[in-house]
C-alpha cells in the first residue's frame, strides 16, 4: 500500500495472520486510518525506518522470525525510531511474558469494540480532535446549546456508537448520526408530533 503523508494517521498492523492483517486494515481503513501491515517484527521494523512513521503499532506477540517482544525490545533500545504507542495482541493465555508487559494487551479473539476503543484512546482518529467543517456542521457548532456529551459515552439511542453530543431538549447523550435525524439539534422524539388522547 502506497501511504500519502496528510492524508490519516498511519495505523501498522503486525502479524503473522493473514486474515487478521487484512480484518483489522479493513476495520480501520473504515475508520479513518490510513493502514499499514507487516507479516513479523522484521518487516515492521524495515517499514518503520523507510516510510512516514506511524501514530500507533497493533502488534501480535507470537510470530515467526522476529515476534513481538523482540520487536518491542528493538524498538525500545533504538535511538533511531521514533518512540509510538503500542497495543499487543496474543492468542495465548495469561504468562509471564504477557504479565509483563507495559503496553494494552488484547486477547484474540477480540471484538471490533474491543480493538476501536484502544485504536480510538491511543489514537484518536483526525475527526475525534475536530471534525471537519461543513456547512452543516458549522452551524451546529454555533448553537450555544448543544452539550458535549462525555467522551466515550455510548450514544443512548442507537447503543452502537460513541456519544458526541446531547440533545439540546432531552439532554439524552447521542452519536452525530442519531441526532441528525432530528432537526435544530434536538433528537428525534423530541421532534415528534404528540399524540391525541
Amino acid at each position: 500500500m502506497r501511504i500519502v503523508e496528510g492524508t490519516g494517521r498511519i495505523v501498522l498492523v503486525v502479524d503473522d495472520d493473514a486474515g487478521t492483517r487484512e480484518a483489522a486494515q479493513c476495520l480501520l481503513e473504515e475508520e479513518g486510518y490510513v493502514v499499514d501491515v507487516a507479516a513479523n517484527g522484521e518487516a515492521a521494523l524495515a517499514r518503520m525506518r523507510t516510510r512516514p512513521t506511524p501514530a500507533l503499532v497493533v502488534l501480535d506477540l507470537m510470530m515467526p522470525g522476529m515476534d513481538g517482544p523482540s520487536f518491542l525490545r528493538e524498538l525500545e533500545s533504538s535511538v533511531e525510531l521514533p518512540r509510538v504507542p503500542v497495543i499487543l495482541m496474543s492468542a495465548s493465555s495469561a504468562s509471564h511474558v504477557t504479565s509483563s508487559l507495559e503496553y494494552p494487551l488484547l486477547r484474540k479473539p477480540f471484538g471490533i469494540d474491543e480493538l476501536m476503543t484502544l485504536v480510538t484512546t491511543y489514537c484518536p482518529r483526525l475527526w475525534d480532535d475536530e471534525e471537519p467543517t461543513t456547512e452543516e456542521t458549522s452551524i451546529v457548532r454555533d448553537r450555544e446549546s448543544l452539550i458535549d456529551a462525555t467522551p466515550r459515552q455510548q450514544c443512548s439511542r442507537c447503543e452502537r456508537n460513541r456519544a458526541s453530543t446531547r440533545c439540546v431538549a432531552c439532554g439524552e447523550a447521542l452519536c452525530k448520526s442519531c441526532l441528525d435525524a432530528g432537526p435544530d439539534g434536538r433528537c428525534v422524539r423530541c421532534c415528534a408530533p404528540a399524540r391525541i388522547i
